[in-house]
């Protein structure tokens, strides 16, 4: 069997995308918040170099596969299936791994290293009570919001005054 030159790239691009998407795995032991940004970074980037390979072998298999109307019926559910599954999974992820981008020069609303490097290492539960009335309280709601994202150790709860 031979390979061309196509196949080889895509081969490439589908162990480059493993490696990157194993680095990233490895950011939940990483200890130094520093690397968070780039190692999440290089899971998406991995991820999608795993998919495009997937997806050009399926193209392959696909092409190679017999014809038939109850083949392509098959292929059919096969792909809404694949398509379910897919999507199942990015909501999934997306819900878990939620992201903000702060573009701002000095990075003003995100947390920063210190901060996050802190949280990381609480040891017990720590509850936020921020008394006020609702249209004050987004405000604190945004900032607080990724103390809890940064830390299961942070709860916050939310009390209206005016109740």
């Amino acid at each position: 069997m031979t390979v061309d030159r196509g196949q080889r790239i895509l081969l490439a691009i589908g162990w480059a995308g493993t490696a990157l998407a194993a680095a990233a795995a490895g950011r939940f032991a990483s200890f130094d918040p520093r690397w968070d940004r780039f190692l999440l970074w290089a899971g998406m980037a991995g991820a999608l170099g795993v998919l495009l390979y997937l997806a050009a072998e399926t193209r392959a298999i696909l092409d190679s596969a017999p014809q038939g109307r109850a083949a392509r019926r098959s292929r059919r559910a096969a792909v809404l299936a694949g398509a379910f599954v897919l999507l199942a999974a990015l909501n999934v992820l997306a819900t878990r791994y939620s992201l903000r981008w702060d573009l701002t020069t000095n990075d003003v609303h995100a947390l920063s290293d210190q901060t996050r490097d802190i949280l990381r290492r609480l040891d017990t539960r720590v509850r936020v009570r921020v008394f006020g009335r609702p249209e004050d309280l987004s405000g604190y709601r945004d900032r607080l919001t990724e103390y809890e994202k940064a830390s299961s150790n942070v709860m916050v709860d939310y009390v209206d005054v005016d109740e």
